[in-house]
């Protein structure tokens, strides 16, 4: 759809060229400028779609993270477990989404922290997690559900902040035209 829209750019100011020809090259540059100028929009916009459809796709998981704290917080640990598995489920969809979302220029780095880190989520929800379950479904509250909890919720907070610093490295060289 971006070559389409640069092409159709181009089209646009190559007409706008002719029709406006008087021999001179200012005209030329005009089109030349207004080539310049709608294909660095199209790109600005792509990159921003791009980072909203990767952000989207974390969003989504999170709502599985506020039911996990739900069920956990009522004791019910067989629905804790079954969210658990829709979690890991939803977690396989937004890394296979994001695995075939096409960035641009340093977009690609973008798209490999954000794939990175969110294997490392999926290892917190697949292995922690499941420990956590069956720690509070056994033996209710002790000193391993405790540590394991502040393992969990920081390695949740890592991934957040890592996430987080490469959309903003990525949207920095957006907004300095590098991307």
């Amino acid at each position: 759809m971006k070559n389409s829209i640069i092409q159709l750019a181009a089209a646009a100011a190559i007409s706008f060229t002719f029709i406006n020809c008087s021999g001179d090259s200012k005209n030329s540059t005009t089109a030349k400028s207004l080539v310049n100028d709608i294909t660095e929009q199209v790109s600005s916009y792509n990159a921003v779609e791009f980072n909203n459809s990767i952000m989207m796709a974390i969003n989504n998981i999170q709502t599985d993270q506020i039911a996990m704290n739900n069920a956990m917080a009522s004791e019910d640990y067989t629905k804790a477990g079954d969210i658990r598995a829709t979690w890991s489920k939803n977690l396989d969809a937004a890394i296979d989404k994001i695995s075939k979302t096409e960035p641009s220029g340093d977009g690609v780095e973008f798209k490999n922290a954000v794939l990175k880190n969110l294997e490392s989520y999926k290892s917190i929800v697949n292995d922690q997690y499941v420990k956590l379950i069956e720690i509070r479904k056994n033996n209710g509250d002790t000193n391993e559900d405790t540590a394991l909890l502040d393992e969990i919720n920081n390695g949740l907070e890592s991934v957040q902040n890592n996430i987080n610093d490469a959309a903003d490295i990525f949207q920095t060289k957006v907004n300095a035209g590098t991307e």
